[in-house]
């Protein structure tokens, strides 16, 4: 996982990752993916047979999709919200249900937080608008719910509410229908008001995360926000229910509860829903109070960020409920909160039980839609499985869930389990920069994210996405966000091009880490940094293509440089008069020309280790900057992929955060 800079590093799993990767078995769940709208429409998505003709269609605030060929009505005038990048849109959350009886489906959506929630008449086959009738003039906090709180079987509204013009005086509370859902709905308490200096928890139109679920046990659904939880009692009498204060999380997404040890005691399970993190809570006995406590228990605290919606649903069918989030993309615009550019993926969390313990395995569902501030999981195709419809500033899609030919463990699903997460979304260069050198017959560089040539672009390699980096013109391709104290992962191949200086010299290419600075310092094109060497026969090499310096065991080839990595030996600093800037891989374990190379780079505080198929080829130590007479130790910076007249191909780029290095790795150094 990346550790994006300021981030407190933490623990991959609940449990290690190597014995959750270990225990986790194929799958026959696979995944169809439909963009039904590529245009940034709602962060909140419905289902429901809007047109009574027996099929499920697809509803998004401002339009409706006609299944089976998802066909777009209007509901509304539609808005026009660009890309997303400067703003919202104006359904952040939506569900569907027949509000007024009459047989039709219509259309509940909270336009945004803090604003009015209004349900939206079918107007059964009319190609007309749909009418809009006002709910609540004040729907707050992320996540409201449209949910059946008491088993009855009916929905209720349940969100915290603020007075006109006092946004210091919220309230939770849930909302019906009265006699004429024309008509405001019913306001029922669940908190007490807020008061000035006194603010209720979970009520401010900004507040995050909310869940309506069965905490102590007693089969009645309770209301828990990250502050503590309001107990349902045996009969609602109109008046505010009990309060139970108790630290569950930070700001987070959907809540549920599940017993998750085995002690028959129901425990609380969120995400965040701006940060990192899935967690628990296992539940222990109650206090003097009366108030049960709780104990942190992270799940994947650095799997995935902006898990701004949650699903609890049973995907296999096995009996176990399974969780169901993936990213918000860009959820406050391509600058804003964590690593907002990396890939908007979508998850689902397979649930098992081992020895009476509940463990969750990641299974990739897509790498490209995510989710947004609300999502729906549904039987769309009447097929028996669950589905999952997801829309965002990525657009509207459907996840049709398939069944695989034969029970595998793809790559994705191995790498999941295996705690790592991708930095390449298969789809564009989304998280990354690209910079362009000086072409041959030019006076000055091409620069920042500018390609005229395509010189660095995606296309399909043996049947899977691929970044191309072709010839022409030196380049870098660099994440946007900074890492450290992480196990990164990919797979290169050459091609047969080669222009320009490497015209009749070895392919060339190079993986730079800890990189700093400006483009340009360095070539003219790449920023200061230490490199693994990619170079035919040369891969695993090092570099340091920095003013910095480290030390190698090593040693000189009949007495001369370049130093070669090799265990045991002395160690001495690197670049020296002695020794030269190059050290020598330990091994050439590079695949012939044509097939795909796995590179493990693996970077911990200020060493560095070097992985080519398998084999540790070098071991970099004390990797520092000399500033003002004094080592400085380097340990983070952006990563870099160099493109040097030579075409090749990369993929399946992945990485995860690690607290030390990996066991497997130092047994082979």
């Amino acid at each position: 996982m990346s550790a994006c800079r300021g981030l407190p590093l933490g623990l991959l799993l609940l449990l290690p990752a190597t014995l959750l990767a270990a225990d986790a078995k194929p799958t026959t769940v696979g995944w169809k993916r439909t963009v039904i709208d590529p245009v940034f429409r709602s962060e909140g998505v419905a289902v429901g047979d809007v047109n009574k003709d027996g099929k499920i269609d697809i509803i998004t605030g401002d339009y409706w999709y006609e299944a089976p060929s998802w066909t777009p009505h209007e509901i509304r005038k539609p808005g026009n919200f660009g890309n997303g990048a400067g703003g919202y849109s104006q359904s952040f959350a939506c569900w569907a249900d027949d509000v007024n009886g009459d047989g039709w489906v219509d259309a509940i959506v909270v336009g945004f937080p803090g604003e009015p929630v209004r349900w939206y008449e079918n107007p059964k086959g009319s190609p007309n608008h749909w009418t809009p009738h006002e709910i609540w003039h004040s729907a707050c906090n992320e996540t409201p719910l449209y949910v059946d709180l008491f088993g009855t079987g009916k929905r209720v509204l349940l969100m915290g509410w603020q007075p006109k013009g006092k946004e210091n005086e919220g309230q939770m509370a849930w909302f019906r229908a009265g006699a004429d859902p024309k008509q405001l709905w019913e306001m029922h308490p669940v908190s007490e008001p807020s008061k000035p200096g006194n603010v209720i928890p979970g009520t401010f139109k900004y507040a995050h995360g909310l869940g309506a679920v069965d905490v102590n046990g007693d089969g009645r659904a309770d209301v828990v926000i990250p502050q503590g939880w309001w107990e349902q009692p045996e009969k609602d009498t109109g008046t505010p229910w009990k309060w139970h204060p108790a630290p569950l999380g930070e700001p987070a997404s959907d809540i549920y509860t599940m017993d998750l040890d085995g002690d028959g005691k129901l425990d609380v399970v969120s995400s965040s829903a701006h940060s990192f993190g899935i967690w628990s809570f296992l539940q222990k006995p109650v206090d003097a109070q009366g108030n049960p406590a709780f104990v942190r228990r992270d799940l994947f605290p650095r799997f995935v960020s902006q898990t701004h919606a949650m699903h609890f649903v049973d995907i296999n069918g096995d009996g176990l409920k399974d969780l169901v989030t993936g990213k918000r993309w860009w959820a406050h615009g391509p600058r804003g909160d964590l690593e907002p550019n990396a890939p908007a993926a979508l998850y689902w969390f397979e649930a098992s039980k081992v020895d009476g313990m509940i463990r969750f395995t990641p299974r990739m569902i897509d790498i490209h839609s995510g989710v947004g501030t609300q999502f729906s999981v549904a039987d769309v195709n009447g097929d028996g499985k669950l589905d999952v419809i997801t829309s965002n500033k990525r657009g509207v899609y459907l996840h049709e869930q398939t069944i695989l030919g034969s029970p595998t463990l793809s790559w994705k699903d191995a790498s999941a389990a295996a705690g790592f997460r991708p930095l390449f979304n298969e789809v564009d260069l989304s998280g990354w920069d690209t910079y362009i050198g000086k072409p041959a017959d030019a006076t000055a560089p091409i620069g920042l994210n500018k390609d005229p040539q395509g010189i660095i672009k995606i296309v399909a390699v043996d049947g899977e996405p691929a970044i191309r980096i072709a010839g022409g013109t030196d380049g870098a391709l660099a994440t946007q966000p900074e890492f450290e104290n992480y196990h990164l992962r990919l797979q290169f191949k050459w091609g047969q091009e080669k222009s320009g200086p490497r015209a009749k010299n070895l392919r060339d290419s190079g993986l730079l880490y800890h990189s700093s600075g400006e483009f340009g310092a360095i070539g003219g094109v790449w920023m200061k940094s230490f490199q693994f060497q990619v170079q035919e026969s040369d891969v695993g090499d090092f570099f340091g293509l920095s003013a910095g310096s480290a030390d190698v065991a090593g040693e000189l080839t009949n007495g001369k440089p370049p130093l070669r990595y090799t265990p045991g030996a002395k160690v001495v600093t690197v670049p020296s008069k002695e020794t030269g800037g190059r050290v020598v891989k330990r091994t050439n374990a590079e695949k012939p020309l044509g097939e795909w190379n796995t590179l493990e780079l693996i970077a911990v505080g200020d060493q560095a280790i070097h992985v080519v198929n398998g084999e540790v080829v070098m071991v970099v130590n004390r990797i520092r900057n000399t500033v003002n007479g004094k080592d400085v130790p380097v340990t983070r910076g952006r990563i870099q992929l160099q493109a040097e007249n030579a075409e090749m191909f990369f993929r399946r780029l992945e990485i995860k955060t690690i607290a030390g290095i990996p066991a497997e790795f130092s047994s082979k150094r």
